[in-house]
């Protein structure tokens, strides 16, 4: 599937595939609601259904990740049951496409007018081992899956702004600001940033200014002592929460305090949210559809399962999902729950990879579905207690490992429940857990679609155009698809 369009032209399809995506997803709702720390407490392999424990009881892990990237079931003398060799090829023809787009010029929204280079114009070649298509000022505090999105996104934004005929961003969510700096310094677009947390701007304007001082330094050696245009405006950084609440007007206020707006003849703005968490996102979409300012959004989603859900009554609602009128009116059909949202934030072809090069390192899920069974049995009001996270688990006996994990559980568990020998015939069904987990993980991209899907129809129930496409490299960045919206001016 090609990167997604929501227009006049392409509403109707839109439409038709988040019912499909609901009514498939609707179909595995004893799968998605399932959470991999009850495997043993809710005897989760018998819910598969007959013929799928059969035929998984007996496959091979190399295999498995196999059918989850291809969709092609491995060799075998027994043959798949049809309902279990459809699931992963119909899962990965339905979800939206995570491989990224090629070229800026494959963007839909953006015609070749809006293109710098034309169609010949290329990304950023990026290096894993060092990443030199960023300066020195632009890598410094920037992990290298960081330095990876924002190289891509400044260009999206750079070109959308173009579009929209915008020189002003406004960066929501924008932490420590290396997306802020690299539009402000290197794309010379004038930013302003809003984060809930004051440090992040602290730990922001003291990076801003590192920068700058090494921006200015290159510039100077480059022209040998000449004099050089030293003007570069540094992100303006604004202290606020974005929230369901937050009105237009409120944000609006952000950009006249960090632009001066009524002095300066500013009107219009970009609004950018990178991996925006929870509700933070939808927020974000909303305030971009409700203020005449905001020309252009630039929203990746993260932490689906911090989106606080809602019943369809009404259109004065506020709800983060579902947001659009139709998807409301699919009602149970697209009703996805916590556990559901969560899988759908995990990295499924990081995961891929690990069951195929180090499937040992997963034995971590049957250690702690087989300690939750044991806090369970002891103490049932103690179920899905938080607990230590455990470096190379793998590599311990699971009496090592659960001794560490309950380092700061309140209550006792006694050895003999962490040393009895029942527990080493629970081990070695280690690769049924892997396996239940991995069907799970399975409908996670599907999931994603329908949360951005509902997301994009949202904007055009306010008759606004955008579109869905996959710009990271997803075993960098899991989180890989981009909502681009514009709006048109009125004549």
């Amino acid at each position: 599937m090609c990167p997604l369009v929501c227009d006049a032209a392409h509403v109707s399809d839109v439409r038709k595939y988040a019912t499909l995506l609901g009514t498939f997803l609707s179909q595995y709702s004893w799968l998605n609601d399932a959470y991999v720390l009850d495997y043993f407490v809710e005897k989760q392999w018998h819910k598969l259904p007959p013929s799928w424990q059969e035929t998984l009881s007996a496959i091979d892990l190399s295999d498995l990740s196999n059918w989850l990237e291809t969709g092609l079931p491995a060799q075998s003398r027994s043959v798949w049951p049809l309902s279990l060799m459809c699931l992963a090829p119909v899962a990965r023809q339905l979800a939206l496409n995570r491989c990224p787009i090629a070229y800026p010029a494959d963007i839909p929204l953006l015609l070749p007018d809006d293109l710098a280079g034309g169609k010949d114009l290329q990304w950023p070649v990026f290096h894993r081992c060092g990443n030199r298509n960023l300066t020195h000022a632009f890598r410094k505090h920037v992990k290298l899956k960081k330095q990876h999105e924002i190289i891509r996104l400044a260009m999206v934004v750079e070109l959308l702004a173009k579009k929209c005929n915008c020189s002003h961003v406004l960066d929501v969510g924008s932490g420590q600001g290396h997306l802020a700096r690299l539009l402000a310094l290197d794309k010379k677009l004038r930013v302003a940033t809003v984060d809930l947390v004051g440090s992040h701007l602290t730990s922001a304007q003291r990076f801003d200014n590192q920068a700058a001082l090494h921006v200015q330094k290159k510039k100077t050696m480059e022209t040998e002592g000449e004099a050089t245009d030293s003007s570069c405006h540094l992100p303006q950084h604004v202290e606020l929460e974005i929230s369901m609440a937050t009105t237009p007007a409120e944000l609006e206020q952000v950009a006249d305090k960090a632009w001066g707006r009524a002095k300066s003849g500013v009107e219009n703005f970009v609004l950018v949210g990178l991996h925006t968490c929870g509700n933070l996102g939808p927020s974000m979409i909303q305030l971009f559809a409700d203020s005449p300012a905001a020309r252009g959004l630039v929203s990746v989603g993260c932490c689906y399962m911090k989106l606080n859900e809602g019943r369809c009554e009404g259109m004065e609602r506020k709800m983060a999902y579902p947001m659009s009128s139709h998807v409301c009116a699919l009602g149970k059909v697209a009703a996805l729950s916590y556990q559901a949202r969560e899988v759908a934030c995990h990295a499924f072809e990081v995961y891929t990879r690990k069951l195929k090069e180090s499937p040992l390192s997963l034995k971590i899920h049957c250690y702690r579905a087989l300690l939750e069974r044991l806090i369970v049995d002891r103490y049932e009001d103690q179920r899905h207690c938080g607990l230590g996270s455990v470096k190379h688990a793998a590599n311990l006996t699971f009496s090592q490992y659960a001794r560490k994990a309950l380092g700061k559980f309140p209550l006792p568990l006694p050895d003999e429940d962490l040393d009895s020998p029942d527990l080493e015939l629970a081990m070695n069904e280690w690769q049924r857990v892997v396996v239940f987990y991995s069907l799970r993980l399975l409908l996670a991209p599907v999931i994603e679609s329908l949360l951005l899907v509902d997301r994009m129809l949202y904007l055009w129930d306010r008759c606004i155009p955008s579109c869905l496409l996959p710009l990271f490299d997803p075993c960098l960045s899991p989180r890989n698809l981009v909502l681009l919206a514009f709006k048109e001016k009125k004549s």
